[in-house]
């Protein structure tokens, strides 16, 4: 075994530490709501359309489904979680709201490749009326390097959170997850005989974005449109 193969150039120093720096906070909450969402029962009623770009699956034609009425209390829950998470753990100021918001159905042999969501701050997804096969939700590191092209060898024996290029999240009904927008994600392929549902959302401060004082603000209501 050539010494580029044994993976041992390393020393032996034991009197060290690792800082895990600018982590990245995925929100979570296991029960987002006591009850069920009645509207959620009939979700094969509403209008879908097929995305067949890499086998996305379907999507619900209306892209603002949480502004349907019969989805109130839900949309209330998570403008709940999402102001908690946008102040307290974000540190972002002022309110933030949904704009898009669309159901997701990844029917067997579909998936949705890496990605993330432009022209949003915040994004999201709850899940429902799945089994317990449902693929995760899986996140992609990000590669901020500019030179992502010249990729060392990787060491295959040295396995921790800072080696990881994904790490999968499990999923459960009545689950609502939230992370930055910028932050890749995927949907591994539907590989059980059951449809995966689920209700995806974005979300931005309702006021502006930017600073005045940094010249970098972006009010929505002093935009002149003439």
């Amino acid at each position: 075994m050539s010494k580029q193969e044994d993976f041992t150039t390393g020393g032996n120093l034991t009197d060290y530490e690792v800082h895990p720096l600018f982590a990245q906070p995925v929100f979570t909450i296991d029960e987002l709501m006591n009850t069920d969402v009645p509207a959620l029962r009939e979700i094969l009623g509403y209008p879908m359309g097929e995305c067949d770009a890499f086998n996305y699956g379907d999507r619900s034609e209306n892209t603002y489904i949480l502004n349907n009425p019969e989805f109130h209390d839900l949309k209330q829950e998570i403008h709940k979680a999402l102001q908690d998470y946008a102040n307290n753990v974000l540190g972002y100021a002022g309110r933030f709201s949904i704009t898009q918001s669309w159901i997701s159905v990844k029917r067997p042999g579909y998936q949705h490749i890496a990605h993330a969501h432009a022209n949003s701050i915040i994004s999201g997804v709850y899940y429902f009326s799945n089994d317990d096969t449902a693929e995760g939700l899986t996140f992609c590191k990000q590669n901020v390097s500019g030179t992502y092209m010249m990729a060392p060898l990787a060491n295959p024996n040295v396995k921790n959170q800072f080696t990881f290029s994904e790490v999968t999240l499990s999923v459960t009904n009545n689950m609502l997850c939230m992370f930055p927008s910028y932050l890749p994600h995927r949907v591994s392929q539907n590989t059980s005989k059951a449809n995966r549902y689920s209700i995806a959302f974005n979300a931005l401060p309702t006021y502006a974005l930017g600073s005045e004082v940094d010249l970098t603000e972006a009010e929505y209501l002093r935009i002149n449109t003439k």
